[in-house]
């Protein structure tokens, strides 16, 4: 082929592929961010998932389309590069990294319902501010070697506190499992929504996925997971490890262990939610 015809054909190829891309309509639905212990494995497109650079994983769109992801409840939207296949639970339609996930607010809520559209195409990652600097290269399969996966440590169940990985100067802290006691915010007024409270004088196990000092700010947060079709949801009152009041908010009541343990993987799996094996003995 005449050297002259090839860069023409390409340049038309290409811009019929972003008018086609551009040309879908927007998406709707949730959008969730991955968990952190996925920081460094490879995506089903060849990159690493880096937790730092605005990157998501979207079911069609191929390596490289940019999305601009808004957030419908708060309108703040970021645009982020497609690096790896998914999400595949009915409902969701973006999976977003921990970098793009702060930027519209989504690292405390954990699920949002937003807006996917597609503005454009790139082979490397738009600029994020959450990015060391000694990781300000872009991420690829071919600029470093895999990196073996990393696990999460075993907590204790007594241990009520979040645990603080060492902060990066300039960066925020990052929280892992156990799940953080959120900060209190201004009174509002109590939700209505279907609380349980667990019964006194039971045993067992449950899963704990927030606890909070406020009573209120514990029920809006199971309002939330309701919305989101989470279900067998309870709330227990106990002392924290500072002998303050704990409202904590649990996920079912299990015979023993295993059971508990495999409704937390689900969770993590089906809500990227984190949280442990609570006993109910405590």
């Amino acid at each position: 082929m005449n050297d002259l015809i090839k860069p023409l054909l390409l340049s038309s190829v290409c811009c019929w592929f972003f008018s086609s891309a551009l040309a879908q309509q927007a998406e709707y639905g949730l959008a969730v961010y991955y968990a952190d212990y996925l920081h460094g494995r490879e995506t089903a497109l060849g990159e690493y998932y880096d937790k730092y650079e605005l990157t998501c994983a979207h079911k069609t769109y191929s390596l490289g389309t940019l999305l601009r992801v808004t957030r419908l409840d708060n309108n703040r939207s970021v645009t982020v590069r497609v690096n790896d296949r998914g999400p595949y639970t009915p409902g969701r339609v973006v999976d977003l990294s921990w970098a793009a996930a702060q930027t519209i607010d989504l690292v405390h809520d954990g699920m949002a319902q937003v807006k996917v559209e597609p503005v454009g195409y790139s082979t490397t990652n738009p600029p994020s501010s959450y990015r060391p600097e000694a990781m300000s290269a872009p991420v690829a399969k071919q600029a470093q070697p895999a990196q073996p996966a990393q696990t999460r440590k075993a907590v204790p169940e007594e241990y009520d506190a979040p645990v603080i990985v060492p902060n990066i100067p300039g960066m925020p802290v990052i929280r892992n499992t156990p799940p953080p006691t959120y900060p209190d915010r201004p009174a509002e007024p109590a939700l209505q929504t279907d609380v349980r409270r667990m019964p006194s004088g039971v045993v067992g196990y449950s899963v704990q996925i927030a606890s909070y000092t406020s009573y209120d700010n514990a029920v809006r947060k199971i309002a939330l997971y309701q919305e989101q079709g989470l279900g067998d949801l309870y709330l227990r009152e106990s002392k924290g490890p500072q002998g303050a009041t704990l409202y904590r908010v649990l996920v079912g009541i299990y015979n023993d262990r295993p059971s508990a343990e495999r409704q937390l993987s689900q969770l993590r799996r089906d809500f990227q939610l984190s949280g442990f094996v609570y006993n109910l003995s405590d």
